[in-house]
């Protein structure tokens, strides 16, 4: 090629920065985060005040850094507000008041249906913070992009059997042995990859398809199940969910009961997970399938126990057999002692009451030594394993070890 030619080729266009929108009335803590968020990639806006807030928000931002004390607008407000206008970006929140506080604020904007990311006690570390922002950069020569999940596109999904099944260990405290899995949706899709049910469930869950969808998770992991079986010699049991929408169908143990005698399973094998807030929509039915579900032998376990607001209630209401502690809990308790009061609690609880207790969420050997001592019965969590197809699993039985008692 040319000189010339070469100088009258167009230039190309700088790829767009991801945009992070500070908000904070201290301003040294902006010119952190900016000089932070520049070294991580962004192009950095800040906001000190309501007016600059709501000028900022008027731009679309990959990343917003809130903090919770602002003199004009409160953080609660400005969640509220990203809230109502269908805020996509991903929220990281800063607050120098103490854990429980930021905590509430942190579970309030994932309740609202925001996108967050961390949550920040100050005075925060630069490398927390740009461990967070590091990571909301997109990974080299992978898609983001996402399928829009509509009802056409779910049932599109049922009728190409994209529904998969993985599978995540529930383990011994006492001896290390494999005694459980938790049976976990995927979608598998053919051109987004799999995708997690965080994205799906919200529409599997609708009145069209919470039974037909809450049928097919339980076929493919009864499949599994057998391969775990003839694979592995697996003994153990098979915990799968129950949405609370499927929580409407008095007929559900029938269905339920024909599916597993078509495998030549019976109620010994399977313990259903029904999560507490799951029950709050029709109460006095699901109350009518869990107790039949209970005398057909079926064990039942209470899922993200202490998350609702009538976890005692639950308990004494009904026959639940097994409790998981919700991962919050479990991977807060070792620095936070509000969160090792509930888990203590809740393991000595879960034994008065004669039920099985499991921890979700163990992710570190000092999680595990911690929640032993305690008498939790099982583990499970990234510790023990990620959620893995069944043919995985017989590998992982083999290579997996306890962390060794100090």
């Amino acid at each position: 090629m040319s000189g010339l030619a070469a100088l009258n080729m167009p230039e190309e266009a700088p790829a767009a920065r991801p945009r992070l929108l500070v908000i904070d009335d201290e301003a040294g803590i902006r010119t952190l985060v900016r000089r932070v968020g520049r070294q991580a990639g962004f192009e950095v806006q800040e906001a000190g005040a309501a007016v600059e807030l709501r000028a900022g928000l008027q731009q679309a931002q990959d990343v917003i850094a809130l903090d919770l004390a602002m003199p004009d607008v409160d953080g609660i407000e400005v969640i509220r507000e990203l809230a109502q206008s269908g805020c996509k970006a991903r929220l990281i929140l800063i607050s120098g008041f103490d854990r429980r506080v930021l905590d509430t604020a942190a579970r309030l904007a994932t309740g609202l249906g925001l996108n967050l990311k961390g949550a920040l006690p100050k005075p925060f570390s630069v490398t927390d913070l740009l461990a967070l922002l590091r990571a909301e950069q997109q990974a080299p020569g992978r898609s983001t992009v996402r399928p829009e999940i509509t009802a056409g596109e779910l049932r599109r999904a049922l009728d190409a059997d994209e529904l998969v099944v993985h599978f995540q260990p529930q383990v011994d405290f006492g001896d290390g042995s494999w005694r459980g899995v938790e049976a976990l949706v995927r979608w598998q899709h053919p051109h987004y990859g799999l995708i997690h049910p965080a994205e799906f469930i919200p529409v599997a869950q609708t009145g069209e398809f919470a039974v037909p969808v809450t049928e097919r998770v339980l076929e493919l992991a009864l499949a599994g199940y057998s391969e775990m079986v003839e694979t592995a010699g697996y003994s153990g049991v098979l915990a799968v969910n129950i949405p609370g929408s499927a929580l409407s169908d008095v007929h559900l143990p029938e269905h339920v009961m024909a599916r597993i005698g078509s495998r030549g399973m019976t109620h010994r094998h399977i313990v259903f997970e029904v999560t507490e807030t799951s029950l709050a929509n029709q109460p006095t039915v699901a109350a009518d399938i869990l107790a039949r579900l209970r005398i057909k032998g079926f064990n039942l376990s209470i899922d993200d126990f202490g998350t609702g607001y009538s976890s005692l209630e639950s308990l004494h209401r009904l026959p639940f057999t097994e409790l998981k502690i919700d991962m919050q809990f479990v991977q807060a308790a070792e620095t936070d002692g509000v969160a090792r009061a509930i888990v203590e609690n809740s393991i000595e609880l879960a034994k008065q009451l004669g039920m099985k207790v499991i921890a979700e969420g163990v992710q570190t050997a000092g999680q595990w030594r911690w929640l032993k001592a305690r008498g939790c019965h099982l583990a499970q969590g990234f510790l023990v394993s990620r959620p893995l197809p069944a043919p995985d699993l017989h590998a992982w039985a083999i290579a997996w070890q306890p962390p060794a008692d100090e």
